[in-house]
């Protein structure tokens, strides 16, 4: 009698130990298939903010140079130098 119970015990100790594999090769597929989402969200966002900030640095420094433009602050282009070019085209 007790031979047949430790049988019965070893089936159902077998039994769990493959549904037991099971769940955890699953629970594996689905934590890499978390990180490979997780980082192609990651890689997204990073294009994304890389290039609003090469946008927002280029808009910036076109910015200023046509301020310095308008303003005459060019160090290259000052008011004098303006003033010599006009005398000298007439």
């Amino acid at each position: 009698m007790l031979v047949l119970l430790f049988g019965h015990l070893a089936a159902i100790g077998c039994a769990a130990a493959l549904a037991l594999a099971g769940v955890l090769a699953f629970a594996a597929v689905v934590a890499r298939l978390a990180a490979a989402l997780t980082l192609a969200g990651i890689l997204a966002l990073t294009r994304v903010l890389f290039l609003d900030l090469l946008v927002s640095l280029g808009a910036r420094i076109i910015l200023r140079r046509s301020v310095r433009e308008v303003r005459g602050l060019d160090r290259g282009r000052g008011p004098r130098e303006k003033s010599r070019d006009s005398r000298a085209g007439e």
